[in-house]
């Protein structure tokens, strides 16, 4: 939970709930308008509070967009699924690939508005769940020649290009996920190709028995 500007964690459940409440607008609104166009006025009344509510918890819409893109960090992602032990280390990575990217499409509103802050503290936050899932993911190789340091180093990189490949693809431009033009189809055929691609990758990378 985020600190408010007096260093003390919200206790009350109504202040969470208020919290909560104006995190959700935010996110509403992004689907809807940039982040630019965004008035602290327009969030209040989303949220159903007054602006005075906002500024008790928040210096400005840019402290509110932070919060909410830490929740974000924060929320359970592939980690938290089912992946049968079964499955082999290409099955696992394939899907891994497939997760992180849905996981991306669905708060693509969320992430760009956090890019135009360009700041250390949204970078940090982004860093320290990019490690998380690379721990996972270095975690579940089985069949990798490498030590375990050097699987844990390598899978940071094959995160660090995943992500990098997804920002690119779908948060800046028009992208695979922006496309208008596509029908169900092809579109999901085209999101199956790149997991693949990069579960390819990847496996070479990580010196996977064959």
């Amino acid at each position: 939970m985020r600190q408010t500007q007096t260093g003390q964690k919200p206790k009350q459940a109504r202040a969470i709930k208020t919290e909560q409440a104006l995190l959700d607008a935010l996110e509403r609104i992004l689907a809807r308008k940039s982040f630019t166009e965004l008035t602290v006025s327009e969030l209040a009344r989303e949220a159903g509070v007054t602006t005075g509510a906002i500024y008790r918890r928040f210096t400005d819409k840019e402290d509110v967009l932070r919060t909410a893109f830490q929740r974000f960090t924060e929320r359970p992602r592939m980690h938290d699924t089912d992946y049968p032990s079964s499955m082999s280390d290409r099955q696992v990575l394939e899907r891994y690939f497939d997760d992180l990217m849905r996981f991306t499409l669905s708060n693509i509103p969320l992430m760009r508005a956090t890019n135009t802050l360009n700041d250390l503290q949204s970078f940090d936050q982004m860093t320290h769940a990019r490690a998380a899932s690379a721990e996972w993911l270095a975690g579940r190789i089985q069949s990798s020649h490498l030590e375990e340091d050097e699987l844990k180093r390598r899978c940071q990189f094959v995160v660090r290009i995943a992500t990098a490949t997804f920002r690119d693809t779908f948060l800046s431009g028009r992208g695979v996920a922006d496309s208008e033009t596509h029908d169900g189809n092809s579109h999901d055929r085209a999101l199956e190709r790149l997991s693949i691609d990069l579960a390819e990758l990847a496996e070479g990378y990580l010196s996977l028995a064959g």
